[in-house]
């Protein structure tokens, strides 16, 4: 979404469908799965440049199969459903993780820096608020 909001304001899109924009509910992950689900990719970036892309399909099948997205209402019962599909997409996370985690470290090693789209995923999410918090976000980097 962020991506999204960013370019409409450089776009200098209507302000009232930034808006609109803006007030869509996006998926929210804590840090830790976070942290797993990049670290998975430095995995799963590997297997397909070793030609292994079955494995990250089979793999992504198994993440969709315990994916309750988090639009599914605000009862116990629906907090209970995302909060087992959190802890289940953890438990599948972890080892790919600690993989992708020892070959960024042996990339960094090396002094190879990680592909533009995981350093991306690793930064900090910018803040939400439009072009003002975007601009704000890359003076930071």
């Amino acid at each position: 979404m962020g991506i999204l909001l960013e370019g409409a304001n450089e776009l200098g899109l209507a302000p009232a469908y930034v808006a609109e924009l803006e007030a869509v509910v996006t998926q929210r992950v804590g840090p830790l799965l976070r942290c797993l689900a990049v670290h998975h990719f430095f995995l799963a970036s590997a297997l397909f440049r070793l030609k292994q892309a079955r494995l990250v399909s089979w793999y992504s099948k198994a993440l969709f199969a315990v994916y309750v997205p988090s639009s599914g209402g605000s009862g116990l019962g629906a907090r209970l459903r995302r909060m087992l599909s959190a802890v289940a997409t953890a438990a599948l996370l972890a080892p790919t993780a600690l993989i992708g985690a020892a070959i960024r470290l042996a990339d960094a090693a090396r002094g190879k820096p990680p592909p533009p789209m995981l350093a991306a995923l690793m930064a900090k999410p910018a803040a939400r608020g439009g072009r003002e918090s975007a601009v704000a976000a890359r003076a930071e980097a």
